[in-house]
């Protein structure tokens, strides 16, 4: 096998070779094989296409929750005020509900743990909490749980809604929010992404961030590598 060359970072990328296979375990890099039919070379060249489109996706997703999380935390801000902040409020937020389904009550007691958990680690008092590092500590499953059905009559009706343009369905905000959650924990986890429409994942990511800020819309559109990247996929 001849070296390839990388024009783009001007050096020669190294001959695939059984290294390659003991790098990634023998178990991870049989997806790509299977997928290229037994070409290895061909499996080797997916493989570092797989890692720059999660690269990627996960710069373009990394915009958009930091986006959708100081949104949030914006409103929950305006509508609880400082004294207690929002973050020390778990109970009013997510109060017990024996009304829900098995399923539901133990995510809404999930969601009032992480709250919690997260709240008490810059706490000390109980009173006065350091609400930046709660708010950046909270995980994207959190944000995007806001809007789940068991809240449109709590969180999302009360002040949530205001994050969004009027009229905004916060169904398909929280199925669209999941989805991308979810594409954002595989290319985090190093998992194949590479059967994804990238072009049409750039869009996505690119709708909802415009409809909290046009402008980071804008710069979305302008700094994406993702429709570039499904050009070259192998």
């Amino acid at each position: 096998m001849t070296a390839e060359n990388s024009s783009e970072l001007g050096v020669t990328i190294p001959e695939y070779g059984s290294w390659f296979d003991t790098c990634l375990s023998p178990e991870r890099f049989a997806t790509y094989v299977r997928v290229c039919h037994g070409d290895r070379l061909l499996a080797y060249k997916l493989y570092r296409f797989n890692a720059e489109a999660a690269a990627a996706m996960m710069r373009d997703l990394g915009y958009l929750e930091v986006l959708v999380r100081n949104s949030y935390h914006q409103v929950l801000t305006e509508h609880f005020g400082h004294s207690p902040a929002w973050v020390l409020q778990a109970n009013t937020l997510f109060p017990a509900n024996t009304t829900l389904t098995a399923s539901k009550q133990k995510f809404n007691e999930k969601m009032w743990s992480e709250l919690d958990r997260v709240a008490s680690t810059y706490c000390s008092d109980g009173v006065h909490v350091v609400v930046g590092k709660v708010v950046a500590d909270l995980s994207f499953s959190f944000w995007c749980g806001l809007s789940d059905s068991i809240y449109i009559k709590t969180i999302w009706s009360q002040f949530l809604y205001k994050t969004w343009p009027t009229g905004t369905n916060p169904r398909w905000v929280h199925a669209t929010l999941n989805h991308l959650r979810g594409l954002r924990n595989r290319a985090a986890h190093y998992e194949p992404v590479f059967r994804e429409d990238l072009v049409h994942l750039a869009a996505c990511i690119q709708q909802v961030a415009g409809l909290l800020s046009p402008e980071m819309r804008k710069l979305l559109e302008a700094t994406t590598r993702l429709p570039r990247l499904e050009q070259i996929k192998p």
